[in-house]
Formats: structure tokens, C-alpha cells, sequence
């Protein structure tokens, strides 16, 4: 059975691990086995999280990102961050699908027969948070999991989602992500 411990060894040869990477990682692979079916990362980067998922959980992963952006920390993602999770993944995972284009696209086309049981929602978006997330919610199973992380920007929209989530669906706290909420 791999443990989070075999999957630190990992994660620490690949990137720089500080306590907030590891913490993060602890909570994604935790939830990961807790999940029941399908995970979808929204929000690549270089494949840290994606990693923590797959090697936590027995189901697919699917991760989406368009490297085309400015991250939420105002970094520039580029070709470069994308081939260095593609590096990444194609040599550290058993079962993660790289989807390369815009979140919200994706979910528009979204057609796979399985609902979502873990979304996982990585990603400092440039359109409206709620917008996204009534094309994505539609996808989660009842009884899946929805993990917000990097999305605190109240000029997105914040508040209104953090709000309008909490009044059907209380959220679990996971320090350092942003909470977790049970559909």
C-alpha cells in the first residue's frame, strides 16, 4: 500500500517542498483515497498536486490548465511549465490525463460518463468564479467533493461563491487550502 510518506520522496525530488507544499499535498492525497470515482484538478502548473492525487486515489485524474495565463501570484505561465508537467506526470503517475485548454471551455465540452467525485479547484481564474463553477458543478457526483484553493480573489467573486456555497453546503476546513465542501 503506498503511503503519503512514498509519495513525499517523490514530490521532494521534483520541487521545493516547504510546510505549505506538504501540507497541501497530505490533504489532496487523503481526499484522493476517500474518493469514489473520477478527480478533476482544475490548474496544472508543473503537476505537483495532480501527483499527490494519483498517487492517493485508484481512479483517473484529470488535470486542465491552458499555460497561457498569469498565475494568481501574478507568475507568468509559459510552454516551459507545461512540459515540465508533462515530464512530470507521464514519469510519476499511473493514471492522470493532462487536458490542455481554458477551465471553463473544458467544462462546456465536458462528456465523460462518470460524474466527478473529487474536483479540485487550483487555478487563479481571470472570468468570474461563479460562472465557473455552475459549468463545473453540474459534473460533480452527489456525495463528491469540491476543494477550493488559490481562488481568494473577492474581485472575482469570492465572497458571492464562498457565500452562496456555504448556505446549501457547509465547508470542512483543510489549512492551508481554502475549504472543502461535500455536494
Amino acid at each position: 500500500m503506498i503511503t503519503f510518506n512514498d509519495c513525499l520522496i517523490t514530490l521532494k525530488s521534483l520541487f521545493r517542498m516547504n510546510q505549505h507544499r506538504i501540507d497541501k499535498c497530505r490533504v489532496l492525497f487523503e481526499l484522493a483515497q476517500q474518493a469514489n470515482g473520477i478527480i478533476v484538478e482544475l490548474g496544472t502548473f508543473r503537476g505537483m498536486s495532480a501527483i499527490a492525487l494519483d498517487w492517493g486515489s485508484n481512479h483517473t485524474v484529470y488535470t486542465i490548465d491552458n499555460w497561457d495565463n498569469i498565475g494568481w501570484a501574478k507568475e507568468v505561465y509559459n510552454i516551459y511549465d507545461r512540459e515540465m508537467a508533462e515530464v512530470n506526470l507521464k514519469s510519476n503517475t499511473s493514471d492522470v490525463h493532462i487536458i490542455n485548454g481554458e477551465i471553463s471551455e473544458v467544462a462546456k465540452v465536458w462528456d465523460k460518463s462518470d460524474k466527478i467525485s473529487l474536483l479540485f479547484w487550483d487555478t487563479g481564474v481571470e472570468n468570474s468564479l461563479i460562472e465557473h463553477w455552475s459549468l463545473w458543478s453540474k459534473h460533480i457526483k452527489k456525495g463528491g467533493l469540491f476543494l477550493v484553493h488559490d481562488t481568494e480573489d473577492y474581485r472575482l467573486g469570492w465572497n458571492d461563491l464562498k457565500s452562496m456555497m456555504t448556505d446549501k453546503w457547509p465547508a470542512e476546513e483543510y489549512p492551508p487550502l481554502h475549504g472543502l465542501r461535500r455536494l
